[in-house]
């Protein structure tokens, strides 16, 4: 199956596609992990599918700090060659990782898996770049979640430990606050004033102490790699290393294939455990086999995944720059005087937490919040990396058993693969909370409507091509139509904005602003075999084409869970803007300013950046604070007028007469063929908006769109009437039907209507839809 990328054309990633990471600085802490925890972890996050299977290779966890300079692709085309660089952005992360080892399991029931290779996996990992968070999620699984890298003040006290990362999370929610997830901090090694004397008199044997800790924390952690085996104590380092066996050598050659040609940058005893230099050294550079748990929750059921893959794709170092230690060897701390401090009150970072503490921590039954580590011997590198598609999958849907690629599905004992049953969503991760799913009830929520008009061909066309096309008009069974009301039709621009949203059962509320642009559709539940609709069946619906939102957690559930086409974005309201204007009665005020991260231009060299996109300004002879107020029938015979009469009613409008229907397509990527998905539904929302003491506010406005090369929403949607800039660089249009309601929204869990699974191209209409 075609994933459709009709509403935006950058989407559409080319089989091949090839990224390249320059000069990336990473600065790698291993920290020792509790290995009760991490065992447990492993299996609930990878291990349940039927061909592979997953161990972690000792008690460590590999914690990242990573700023991407440039991260750029290219696609490969079918004569083979490449193309430039066409899109490119830059990021920091923070990323924790687990080194592992892959068996593939037997196919027969006595058998024996067979080792398959050792590789990473990083279910916790943090990105500052909207890009890259969505990316990552559709085509690999990365759990990635949104953080934001604080700056810090310089630290003038020079014996006080500096500050040298510190990075902000926000749980999802309006009560809770952002949490300083993470502070490293690092203890410099001045003797000045008082307190250096003091410490000068105890440093000698500090150092030592310091040198001896970590050390010993290190063959600590190498004794801990499986469970019954103690470390010899022969006083000869090598000696015990190399009699440690196969498990320390495992994780020696992943931090080898990592992190590089590290050798000649770390202290000798770690040179040993990573093994010599050319003992797993790849050809052109190490490389990295990374597995991930990919997974899309349920639009109808929340606890449920209608999705869930794991994808193998390998990472490669092409140019070790510059790299190493984050400490003095000779101070004899071979910790670096860094401390990590990170907490959380997450229920699923604290996973991660549990996973750090110590054996002794976390008996007690309680939950962890908080905890401060020291790391062992952390370095840093500078890199040239590339990346790829996946180059295995194994995965599964709610109708269809485990397939692996190029193998048949697998069938349970007993059932067919259509009756394999829900899959259980896997709360494990960064970003596994991101995803907010239920029932949706915001009081006292603000909508304005921005009818804009289009020209229907152009319109029906992009109909056509999102949704139309996908069904074989023989076979499958539904058609959109743009409806004939009003003519021409109107792009509904709507800004829902709401401060207090409860969504399912949750105890926390949500705010947020939503701009959305929306066509009205009439649609045919039924067609007979030769293409015609059952006139009986029409339904109508609301089409969100684009979708901007202003916070993480709506973001992902917009686009995964929804299938809407969603921007995160930041929407900024001057406050007082005709206070700084010399003539206010003839100057537009600036109502709005959304922002979004975007690629301008589609030519080399052209790095994707936050740009404006909508403005929105009341007309300069509009008074807002004494906006036109229409009730009653008036507001009927207006709503009428733009048909919306059916989808906006007063208070005390019949239930069964107040909701509409919002759809979508939702889709997943195969990870190996991109232009590919793997599963397809239409998912529609029943939402009712009833608007207060039966009035409405008309307010004349003025949209301006800007102009992009790689994003043009004014002729994707045939939008008219508009006013092109001088620089031609956004088309300005005068809304004089604008108006803004108070109400109640009320919407409802998602419900699948149509689906399909690949490799089956027709499409079913779900039961019940």
């Amino acid at each position: 199956m075609k994933y459709n990328t009709e509403l935006c054309a950058f989407l559409d990633l080319k089989n091949g596609l090839r990224q390249e990471y320059t000069d990336v600085i990473t600065q790698v802490y291993p920290l020792r992990a509790n290995p009760g925890e991490l065992k447990s972890f492993c299996e609930k996050y990878l291990n349940g599918n039927p061909f592979l299977e997953f161990t972690p290779v000792g008690s460590l966890i590999m914690m990242q700090v990573c700023k991407y300079t440039k991260m750029s692709s290219a696609s490969d085309q079918q004569n083979g060659s490449r193309t430039k660089a066409d899109r490119s952005f830059g990021q920091h992360e923070l990323a924790f990782g687990i080194p592992l080892r892959c068996f593939e399991k037997s196919q027969e029931k006595e058998g024996t898996p067979k080792f398959r290779d050792l590789a990473m996996a990083y279910p916790f990992i943090f990105v500052d770049n909207p890009l890259s968070m969505e990316g990552g999620r559709q085509i690999y699984g990365w759990s990635k979640a949104g953080i934001r890298f604080n700056c810090t003040d310089p630290e003038f006290q020079p014996n006080e430990p500096r500050c040298l990362v510190s990075g902000t999370f926000k749980s999802p929610g309006l009560q809770s606050l952002p949490d300083t997830l993470l502070e490293v901090h690092q203890r410099r090694p001045f003797l000045s004033g008082r307190s250096g004397v003091a410490a000068a008199l105890t440093s000698i044997p500090t150092a030592i102490g310091g040198y001896l800790a970590a050390t010993s924390g290190f063959l600590d952690m190498l004794g801990g790699l499986i469970s019954d085996y103690k470390l010899p104590s022969s006083r000869d380092l090598s000696k015990d290393i190399i009699a440690a066996g196969v498990d320390v050598r495992s994780l020696g050659e992943v931090m080898q294939r990592w992190y590089g040609n590290m050798n000649a940058l770390v202290p000798t005893f770690l040179g040993m455990a990573l093994g010599r230099a050319d003992s797993s050294t790849q050809t052109g550079g190490p490389e990295m086999t990374i597995f991930t748990m990919k997974q899309v929750r349920d639009a109808v059921n929340p606890t449920n995944a209608c999705y869930q893959a794991i994808v193998e794709s390998k990472m490669k170092v092409t140019d070790l720059k510059d790299g190493g230690l984050l400490f003095d060897p000779l101070s004899g701390d071979s910790t670096g005087g860094i401390e990590i401090n990170l907490r959380s009150n997450n229920e699923y970072i604290k996973q991660l937490i549990k996973v750090l503490s110590p054996l002794e921590k976390t008996t007690d039954g309680k939950e962890v919040e908080a905890i401060s580590l020291r790391p062992v011997i952390p370095f840093w590198e500078k890199v040239n990396l590339t990346y790829g598609l996946a180059n295995y999958q194994c995965w599964r849907t709610g109708q269809t058993a485990w397939r692996g690629e190029g193998e048949p599905a697998t069938q349970l004992p007993g059932k067919t693969p259509e009756e394999t049953g829900p899959i259980k969503y896997i709360p494990r991760g960064s970003g596994a909370a991101l995803e907010i799913t239920g029932r949706r009830v915001a009081s006292n929520a603000v909508l304005h409507f921005f009818p804009l008009s289009a020209t229907r061909k152009t319109l029906q066309d992009l109909v056509d091509r999102y949704l139309n096309k996908l069904a074989d008009q023989k076979e499958d069974r539904f058609s959109f139509q743009i409806k004939t009301y009003p003519e021409p039709p109107n792009i509904y621009v709507t800004l829902l904005s709401y401060d207090k949203m409860k969504i399912g059962k949750s105890e926390p509320v949500y705010s947020d602003r939503v701009l959305t642009f929306a066509a009205l559709v009439d649609y045919y539940s039924e067609t007979d075999r030769s293409g015609k609709g059952i006139k009986d069946s029409l339904h109508h619906a609301f089409i969100p084409f684009y979708t901007f939102v202003g916070t993480d957690w709506n973001f992902i559930s917009e686009y995964e869970i929804y299938g809407r086409l969603t921007f995160k974005s930041e929407l900024v309201s001057p406050a007082n803007t005709w206070i700084r204007e010399s003539a206010p009665d003839r100057c537009e005020h600036e109502v709005l300013t959304l922002l979004t991260t975007l690629f301008p231009d589609q030519s080399e060299g052209q790095a994707a950046r936050q740009a404006p996109f909508i403005g929105v300004y009341s007309e300069p002879e509009f008074d807002s604070s004494d906006p036109a107020i229409l009730s009653g029938s008036a507001a009927t015979k207006h709503l009428r007028k733009l048909g919306l009469d059916q989808y906006l009613r007063p208070e005390g409008t019949p239930a069964e007469e107040q909701e509409s229907l919002s759809i979508a397509l939702k889709q997943v990527r195969n990870a190996i063929q991109c232009e590919s998905a793997d599963y397809q539904s239409l998912v529609g929302i029943e939402r009712a908006f009833t608007y207060k003491e039966k009035k409405i506010k008309q307010m004349p406005l003025k949209i301006r769109i800007y102009s992009y090369q790689s994003f043009q929403i004014v002729q994707e949607l045939g939008l008219e009437g508009g006013e092109m800039s001088e620089d031609g660089s956004s088309v300005a249009f005068k809304v004089p039907e604008a108006f803004s309601i108070a109400g109640d929204l009320i919407e409802e869990q998602g419900k699948e209507l149509w689906r399909r699974v690949a490799p089956k191209e027709a499409w079913e209409k779900v039961s019940g839809a």
